[in-house]
């Protein structure tokens, strides 16, 4: 961590706290591969477009071209590389009916700039793609079943065909069967309920198990 930036490093400005569990939990429990982000984007943000003006932290920025050069090849490619390979072998095995789901998984700070944010869990896709938006109704129904209390929104708090890698890799792929959803939670969650944080796991664990049978 660099500078003025070591303030930070415990915060949601450093980390998505609670993610990287959720994720973990998510990969054993249904067996399925995980990527995580190899560092604290305070350094390099691999969710983020190598041109895009935030995918260095602020005093990242302002060092020598060859030392930011370096955090690309060392940590932000080897990420974006090995899940864009790996979503390709996903789908070189699928027939022609098939759907290969990503899943990217993020929490948010339930107050930002003095705005408290209005849900506990955002489920983001990219509306013009039919499938997805089925997949996301589909999601919403059953944490409405499951879990009443847990308050959901569509493409909140940010919009799901424009934000992050998965906008990338739509593009880049080019296959109506890779299905890209993301989660955003908030983290008021794994801080201050921990009944409610694991209830949320089972829930979306169960969700996602619906999705693989259907």
């Amino acid at each position: 961590m660099l500078g003025s930036e070591l303030r930070w490093a415990g915060t949601h400005r450093a980390y998505d706290p609670g993610a990287a569990e959720l994720a973990r939990v998510l990969a054993r429990r249904l067996k399925a591969p995980v990527h995580l982000a190899p560092v604290s984007r305070m350094l390099v943000d691999p969710n983020r477009d190598e041109g895009h003006p935030a995918v260095f932290g602020p005093s990242v920025r302002r060092t020598p071209a060859e030392q930011r050069e370096d955090l690309l090849a060392r940590y932000h490619r080897p990420y974006r590389d090995g899940v864009r390979e790996r979503l390709r072998d996903g789908l070189a095995r699928l027939g022609p009916n098939g759907r290969l789901l990503h899943l990217s998984v993020h929490s948010f700070t339930p107050r930002l700039r003095g705005i408290t944010r209005s849900c506990e869990l955002g489920i983001m896709y990219d509306p013009g793609r039919s499938e997805e938006s089925r997949l996301a109704e589909q999601w919403l129904r059953h944490f409405a079943e499951r879990d009443p209390r847990l308050r959901v929104r569509r493409n909140y708090p940010y919009v799901g065909k424009s934000i992050y890698f998965q906008p990338h890799l739509r593009s880049r792929l080019r296959d109506r069967r890779y299905l890209a959803l993301q989660i955003e939670f908030s983290q008021k969650l794994p801080r201050r309920q921990p009944d409610r944080w694991k209830r949320f796991q089972d829930v979306l664990v169960e969700a996602l198990r619906d999705t693989r049978t259907r």
